[in-house]
């Protein structure tokens, strides 16, 4: 059986734990790792732990092992990989009143055509697609339709050839 991870807080970093396990605005995977830590210097095991917050054993264990290597700085998120949107909420806004007060219906090629032109913003149509189904508006192809219908007797000839 490994050794019993224990850690040990200051008055002051025990009470700065609990403010924060408690405070709304900060986000809840922070929040549960401070309750975490204010668990196990409580005397909690690695285990009671796991099954009180719900996480899996070791899923503890290295929050115990990063608050003793990084300390408070630890209990934070790291900034996510990945590029940042190119895009903002009002670009997508300008897109939804454009299409209200045009009256016609656009494809995301012409969608995307006129972000760039209007808003110097680069969005592929796969990706305006994406974002505008997120948001609900529904989404299906545009069909091609005869403009002028056929004349039936033109029609009738065909048919007889």
């Amino acid at each position: 059986m490994p050794a019993r991870l224990r850690i040990r807080l200051t008055e002051l970093e025990s009470q700065n734990l609990r403010e924060l396990s408690q405070n709304a605005q900060v986000p809840e995977r922070t929040r549960k790792r401070a309750e975490v830590l204010c668990l196990n210097a409580r005397g909690w095991t690695v285990e009671e732990i796991a099954d009180w917050i719900e996480w899996a054993p070791n899923t503890v264990r290295k929050t115990l092992t990063t608050w003793v290597i990084k300390g408070e700085n630890g209990l934070w998120d790291a900034p996510r990989s990945g590029r940042k949107k190119t895009w903002e909420e009002e670009d997508i806004k300008y897109l939804e009143s454009r299409c209200e007060q045009d009256g016609r219906t656009y494809n995301s090629k012409q969608l995307s055509v006129l972000l760039k032109q209007e808003r110097q913003v680069e969005l592929t149509p796969a990706r305006i697609r994406k974002i505008l189904k997120k948001k609900g508006y529904p989404w299906k192809r545009t069909k091609t339709v005869q403009r002028v219908h056929p004349d039936p007797k033109q029609k009738q000839v065909k048919k007889a050839e």
